[in-house]
């Protein structure tokens, strides 16, 4: 969801021609999950020293099909930039059929070596905690928040991290000439040191103890000694009610006053291919 916006940023900050994206994926239906059509655009053409420069502006308008978590959050991105938004999709964002509205919105950083995970990870976390801090300025009276923090868990049966002694010298507590280790101990991920999520490497000992304070639904430590588990990473994680999330992102849009906005999210059409999409977008 986020990932796709932030993509969206940076084509909106170089884009230099029309074009039509290709959607990511096609659900249990055939309609594309998202697609979109750029529509009226503007070339410009200057000459200096010589040299000719063709440039196009961002387009007017664009057609969005899918009012989904990744179709509702780029028509917010268009919106912001200025640019008319004619938004389709064949069901409600809120309808119990629409997948994003039963995907869960737990916010976990993904173990890959792919460097570009962490930023796409990083980005997400600030959109959570953007919104966690608009519910709480906007005071917003609902039954249930957009964004919580709640405690999150990753069990480890090896140590997973620097040992406690090189965290001790770290921390300037000990010197380390009198420190000797006999091997390389992990690093942590980067995700690690960003201090909104209250990051802990604790011992099963360790965690047991802080769940009589937060009453967490997890094995004993008995359990979880017996699974061979010693080790664990402890942190608050934003979690997303997703159908809120979407609503929100939708009222959002039909409220904005930066552009002249189409939307109509329950027209009962899904889409067989690409061909379609471009017909509804030349009729724009």
């Amino acid at each position: 969801m986020i990932r796709t916006a932030n993509h969206l940023r940076s084509f909106l900050d170089h884009v230099r021609r029309p074009l039509i994206s290709v959607p990511l994926a096609q659900r249990q239906h055939p309609a594309w999950s998202a697609a979109i059509r750029t529509h009226s655009s503007s070339t410009t053409t200057t000459k200096t020293n010589n040299h000719t420069t063709t440039t196009t502006a961002p387009p007017h308008r664009v057609l969005i099909i899918g009012a989904g978590a990744i179709g509702l959050r780029t028509a917010l991105e268009f919106s912001n930039r200025g640019i008319d938004v004619c938004l389709r999709a064949p069901t409600s964002p809120t309808d119990p059929t629409v997948c994003s509205s039963g995907a869960g919105g737990f916010w976990m950083p993904f173990r890959c070596d792919d460097a570009r995970v962490d930023g796409w990870a990083g980005d997400t976390l600030d959109e959570f905690y953007n919104l966690l801090q608009l519910q709480q300025q906007e005071q917003q009276d609902n039954n249930k928040p957009l964004v919580e923090l709640l405690p999150a868990i990753s069990l480890f049966r090896d140590h997973a991290g620097p040992t406690l002694d090189e965290s001790e010298v770290e921390l300037g507590l000990v010197d380390s000439s009198t420190t000797t280790t006999t091997t390389t101990p992990p690093s942590l991920p980067a995700w690690t040191r960003d201090e909104r999520l209250q990051f802990q490497h604790v011992t099963v000992e360790m965690l047991e103890w802080q769940n009589t304070v937060m009453k967490m639904r997890i094995p004993t430590k008995h359990e979880l000694f017996q699974a061979g588990y010693r080790h664990a990473w402890l942190w608050q994680s934003p979690v997303a009610d997703s159908p809120a999330v979407l609503n929100y992102y939708l009222q959002q849009l039909l409220q904005s006053q930066q552009g002249n906005h189409d939307v109509n999210v329950e027209t009962g059409r899904y889409y067989e291919s690409m061909d379609e999409v471009q017909q509804v977008a030349s009729d724009l």
